[in-house]
């Protein structure tokens, strides 16, 4: 992906010109070409921070918690749970878009999008710069695309935050701590995304209904019997199925 060019809108004549240049930048890269690159010197060790930094400043996918661990365990380095509930304990939250603002994703790249969110970890010196991306260097991600008026794709440095709701202004944080914790308990493990939970909603008591099947929860919602607060356990044996089930298919 070319640097900015995440949510650049479709249809839009930035759009296109951005496709047709990733595919002159793709097709350039031949494993004979000056400019190859392979995937195995782009996912190391820093990629894979500075990935999980993103992430935690953004707001944090729990999504993510498995893929990134996956990728880099596919690299050959061993990210756990315990390393991403550590990184969040000192990666502040950025970001504030749905589920955890009422911004949407066009809000958040009117704002400056992934060049200003990357140039704030940057200036906060929480992220890896010397870090080999696909095109180019790290510094070329702190830019966006535009067209000048004769269609030509040029790239500018990114501003600050252009809307402090958004993405926080120099010095600013809208959490101390990055989207995503992780929870343990006598239930066992897993991780949370606190960045979409409101403080007084992070504790709660209620009754639990444990089940041996996710189809199990599926009709007991669809018969309305969840009608009060409650929370929903999956048997760790029904749990290990589903994993394995999903690993053959």
């Amino acid at each position: 992906m070319l640097p900015g060019s995440s949510f650049v809108a479709p249809n839009s004549a930035l759009r296109e010109a951005l496709t047709q240049q990733i595919t002159r930048e793709i097709s350039a890269q031949t494993a004979s070409s000056q400019r190859y690159r392979p995937l195995a010197e782009v996912v190391d060790e820093k990629s894979v921070v500075n990935g999980l930094v993103a992430l935690l400043a953004s707001g944090g996918s729990t999504n993510h918690t498995i893929h990134l661990v996956a990728v880099a365990r596919a690299a050959g380095w061993v990210i756990t749970w315990d390393d991403i509930d550590a990184l969040s304990s000192v990666v502040p939250l950025l970001a504030q878009m749905y589920p955890n603002g009422p911004a949407d994703i066009n809000d958040f790249q009117n704002a400056g999008g992934v060049p200003t969110l990357i140039k704030t970890l940057a200036e906060r010196g929480l992220f890896y710069l010397d870090a080999t991306p696909v095109f180019g260097t790290m510094n070329d991600y702190m830019c966006y695309p535009a067209l000048e008026s004769n269609g030509a794709l040029v790239y500018k440095t990114a501003p600050d935050s252009l809307d402090s709701e958004v993405i926080a202004r120099p010095g600013k944080v809208f959490n101390p701590q990055g989207g995503i914790k992780l929870l343990n308990g006598n239930l066992g493990r897993g991780v949370m995304k606190v960045s979409a939970v409101a403080p007084n909603d992070q504790t709660i008591t209620a009754p639990a209904r444990v089940f041996d099947s996710q189809h199990d929860v599926e009709r007991a919602y669809l018969n309305g019997e969840f009608t009060q607060d409650v929370v929903v356990v999956l048997s760790i044996t029904a749990l290990r199925q589903t994993v394995c089930l999903s690993c053959t298919s």
